[in-house]
């Protein structure tokens, strides 16, 4: 579980300080295993670069992912601990608070992806990266149809989004 405490200005122009919360079970990182994929692969492609001025694509790619698993992430645990409600999401989506959140992260892009360390359950963060070769395997030994046709969907997805990421030499 993460917990982002986050400092902003409201519509009315009112300083606030919330605290929100984000966590994403296994079944949620497979729903977004694409853009978990893509957010692990561009840490670890600055990670292993000189430093250097990141373009407008990579950002608005970071962006997008990041958005996205934030969003699927973000919800309010109940009490017991048993299921994570997150039926809230349009108005946070929409919130001052969530504008401030991605602001922030995208100002420190670092903070982001360890805050995502701490969203994810243990070890699903190795099970992302190794995705491509998880998948082959986890179809070989898929038993039903619908896991089967998740699994390929996948990694077409996986696939499809290594091609937009590889810039093509004409």
């Amino acid at each position: 579980m993460y917990i982002k405490v986050v400092t902003y200005t409201n519509l009315n122009g009112e300083e606030k300080r919330a605290r929100h919360k984000f966590y994403l079970m296994e079944r949620d990182v497979f729903r977004n295993l694409v853009d978990l994929k893509a957010l692990f692969d561009w840490k670890d492609s600055i990670q292993s670069e000189e430093p250097r001025d990141l373009v407008v694509e990579e950002v608005q790619e970071f962006y997008s992912n990041l958005e996205s698993v934030l969003l699927n992430a973000y919800g309010i645990p109940s009490d017991d601990g048993e299921t994570m409600d997150r039926s809230g999401r349009w108005d946070f989506e929409n919130s001052a608070a969530f504008n401030q959140i991605m602001v922030d992260f995208l100002s420190k892009p670092q903070s982001a992806m360890e805050a995502l360390d701490k969203m994810l359950p243990d070890g699903m963060d190795k099970m992302v990266r190794a995705a491509d070769d998880s998948l082959a395997e986890a179809e070989k030994t898929a038993k039903d149809g619908d896991s089967q046709r998740e699994i390929a969907r996948l990694r077409l997805e996986l696939a499809r989004a290594k091609q937009i990421d590889q810039p093509t030499n004409s």
